[in-house]
């Protein structure tokens, strides 16, 4: 475990958690409406931030998670170095009862997203990853070598 200081680290991390989560909302063949995200400070700072935002329609697309995390954190990080990051999805509901909107079409994302779970789960979590994951923030390529994984 490290402190991260730079942004754009701190984002590729974020992304990844919202990697991870979205997954895993698929898996279970359900979608969240509320994204929860926080950050606390290193270890001599105890404080931080956490804050939450309930979406219209529920969604588990990563890109939309990390939309709404990048938002959060954008508004409340003030430069501190970074011990742990928090991300989550809540309000869940079964995935073939959200609404259909008239002037979204999602059907494509959310086909390329159980794609890239389809490959991971049967190649393994590095056989696909995004470019971020292959610069010195990036956490994903280390997790998935621990027990368990990610």
């Amino acid at each position: 475990m490290r402190d991260y200081w730079r942004e754009n680290e701190i984002m590729t991390v974020v992304l990844e958690l919202c990697e991870e989560v979205a997954k895993r909302a698929r898996q279970l063949q359900k979608v969240g409406r509320t994204v929860s995200f926080g950050v606390r400070y290193s270890q001599y700072e105890k404080v931080g931030f956490h804050q939450s935002v309930t979406l219209d329609t529920g969604t588990n697309l990563t890109m939309e998670l990390y939309r709404v995390c990048k938002r959060i954190f954008q508004k409340f990080y003030d430069g501190r170095s970074v011990r742990m990051i928090h991300v989550s999805l809540s309000n869940l509901m079964n995935e073939e009862s959200v609404q259909l909107s008239l002037f979204e079409n999602r059907t494509k994302e959310r086909a390329l997203a159980k794609a890239m779970d389809e490959i991971r789960d049967k190649f393994g979590p590095n056989a696909l990853l995004r470019a971020v994951s292959y610069t010195s923030g990036s956490l994903a390529r280390i997790r998935s070598s621990y027990i368990g994984g990610a």
